[in-house]
């Protein structure tokens, strides 16, 4: 996972109510994959045991300043973290350039405006989490079903291919 040095805007990370298990040390949940050539960390949760959750301001209103701010600012309250990553794509502000959806509630509405940049490009996608379950909807998809979300971000461009 990189991670620019910039601020990040939706900081998404997975927590955990109760992995740590009476000192018994968990395997991480990320492991280094290739494909076609290119390096990737991949980072799998089981959503009957973790939480994933999406973080973009602090609780003074800051966007966070760096992914090793985020376990001080959760304290006890939310878990064990076991990892973050910068997501989604932003203004210079910090804003999110799309839809995005934290707790329940859409703090930024969704942007399917014509414009140049891989944040327009088709097809493109919303990433959603609830409780028990997470994925993948095009966006125009994501707007019509409306499924309920606990988390929601717009992604740039996704795979085209079958819904099934």
């Amino acid at each position: 996972m990189g991670w620019s040095g910039r601020a990040p805007a939706p900081l998404a990370s997975e927590t955990c109510q109760e992995r740590q298990s009476q000192g018994a040390t968990e395997p991480s949940p990320c492991r280094a994959v290739t494909h076609e050539g290119s390096d990737y960390t991949v980072c799998e949760v089981d959503l009957r045991r973790e939480v994933v959750r999406f973080f973009w301001k602090r609780a003074d209103g800051q966007p966070y300043g760096n992914p090793s701010a985020l376990p001080q600012s959760l304290g006890g309250r939310s878990g064990h973290l076991l990892f973050a990553t910068n997501a989604g794509m932003y203004h210079p502000d910090y804003r999110p350039v799309g839809l995005y959806v934290e707790n329940g509630r859409e703090l930024v509405r969704a942007n399917t405006k014509a414009g140049p940049g891989n944040f327009h490009m088709r097809p493109n996608g919303v990433l959603y989490v609830t409780a028990e379950s997470a994925g993948v909807l095009e966006t125009g998809s994501f707007l019509k079903q409306k499924p309920w979300a606990d988390f929601a971000m717009r992604i740039p461009t996704i795979a085209a291919g079958d819904s099934d």
